[in-house]
């Protein structure tokens, strides 16, 4: 399956932004191979139609419907994409932008604006002025069907259909000449938006961290809680700070904002937008996490009160994440329509996640780093092979138990208190709580709109163009 479609239904991306999402057909290995059979025939040639599937399934014995929830992945994909979306805001509304970067943003706008004014003079047209083109197109059809019948008209009618048919024909080619020089306008602007766009993302990936003082601050205030980007992860967050993130959210978002809100200078966005984005954002963090910890529970664990409390945060989360302007990606639509589905089908999902597989790529990650400097390239994968013979070997497995038991303190009459599983599920059972708090605690939460610098400005202008019509 591509990775822009969902692996478990065939509902179109359009459709996601929806909640709930409309009712829609499951797939099954019966309906992917008669899918791609069908594009391997030619009958199916447009993406809406051939609905993601690009190869015939490798293990056509398991059932899409029986493919385990990928929670930890998706987990990492969105709290990514919040973050991601904080830092836009950042760099856009709150970061000082060089003299550059302004010439390029309001090159780029204007380009934007153009196209939009060009796309709807041709829709216009086509409201009223096509409907007319087609209009003479069939009558002037008609009086060539006349002419061409011996006998139905005298010559006077002919010569008067004749004079018709000529000043229809000029009609016709007057509004088809009209069309043509709105499309071409329209593909103009589209390539002249293109190129400006293309030219202010250049600029800003010009910009070194010394133009981004704020963005560097924030960063470090993440690094005080040890979240960080890893660079093997794509310079995004793994799985582990990822977690972090999100159970810190509160905390770290009210940080985020009181600093955000200490910087002054002219081309700062007002309070409102700040307190209203760091809000929004945090918030998103603390019903990701909730949802996380009930994604989470092992089977039998979930009861009713968890799959109500599930899709009261999924209604909420996805009111929230359309009010932060974030893309409904496959993810988001997974996690929105098919995460509670699983759980409720399997009474938990919490014992068949990636967790491990996630664990031996760290590990196997870990070990290349190792041998990744090595100069003879030849003996690269016989040394890894070695530590990973070491490694999985039972008696050294054994010898490294044995030496971390002996290393252990022996404690007299000790406090179950200080037991590190009992505090652990103590722990738990506090984060749960505070979870549900939160989560009560956000009905009552007001949020506005985040939009993007370049989506203001190119609303204002299109109202500023409206009133001058």
């Amino acid at each position: 399956m591509s990775g822009s479609w969902c692996m478990w239904c065939m509902s179109h991306p359009n459709d996601w932004k929806l909640h709930p999402l409309p009712q829609t057909e499951h797939w099954t290995m019966q309906k992917i191979k008669e899918r791609k059979e069908q594009v391997d025939n030619g009958l199916l040639k447009e993406p809406s139609a051939i609905r993601g599937v690009v190869n015939d399934p490798i293990w056509d014995f398991i059932e899409p419907s029986h493919m385990v929830f990928p929670q930890l992945h998706i987990e990492i994909g969105l709290v990514n994409n919040v973050l991601d979306s904080f830092y836009l805001f950042i760099d856009d509304q709150v970061e000082a932008p060089t003299d550059e970067e302004k010439c390029s943003r309001n090159s780029y706008i204007i380009a934007d604006v153009a196209l939009t004014k060009a796309i709807k003079q041709l829709d216009e047209w086509k409201e009223v002025d096509g409907h007319n083109l087609q209009g003479y197109r069939d009558e002037a059809a008609q009086l060539r069907n006349s002419l061409k019948r011996s006998g139905a008209m005298n010559e006077l009618e002919r010569n008067a259909a004749r004079n018709e048919l000529v000043q229809l024909d000029q009609e016709i080619d007057r509004l088809v000449r009209e069309r043509k020089t709105l499309e071409v306008n329209v593909k103009t602007r589209r390539t002249a938006l293109q190129v400006a766009k293309k030219n202010h993302q250049s600029t800003r990936a010009k910009k070194k961290k010394v133009d981004l003082p704020i963005f560097s601050h924030v960063e470090n205030i993440l690094k005080e809680h040890n979240i960080s980007s890893a660079a093997y992860h794509g310079g995004k967050l793994n799985g582990v700070d990822c977690r972090e993130l999100i159970r810190l959210a509160k905390h770290i978002f009210s940080r985020f904002e009181n600093y955000l809100l200490s910087i002054t200078h002219a081309d700062r966005c007002s309070d409102d937008k700040i307190i209203n984005s760091c809000r929004l954002h945090g918030d998103i963090c603390s019903m990701l996490d909730f949802l996380a910890s009930k994604l989470r529970l092992k089977s039998g664990e979930p009861g009713e009160k968890d799959y109500e409390a599930v899709h009261k945060c999924l209604a909420k989360l996805h009111e929230l994440w359309a009010l932060a302007s974030l893309n409904f990606t496959p993810k988001m639509h997974c996690l929105l329509n098919h995460g509670v589905e699983h759980m409720q089908r399997f009474g938990g999902i919490g014992d068949t996640l990636e967790d491990d597989v996630e664990h031996m790529h760290q590990m196997a990650a870990r070990i290349e780093s190792r041998v990744s400097r090595m100069k003879n390239k030849g003996q690269q994968p016989f040394v890894h092979s070695k530590i990973e013979v070491v490694q999985n070997c039972a008696s050294v497995k054994e010898k490294i138990e044995e030496s971390k038991v002996a290393a252990k303190r022996t404690m007299k009459n000790r406090n179950a208190e200080l037991c590190a599983v009992t505090r652990a599920k103590k722990a738990k059972v506090e984060r749960d709580e505070e979870r549900a708090q939160t989560l009560a605690s956000l009905e009552n939460h007001n949020h506005s709109q985040v939009l993007r610098l370049h989506d203001e400005k190119k609303t204002e202008l299109l109202l500023q163009h409206d009133l001058h019509e």
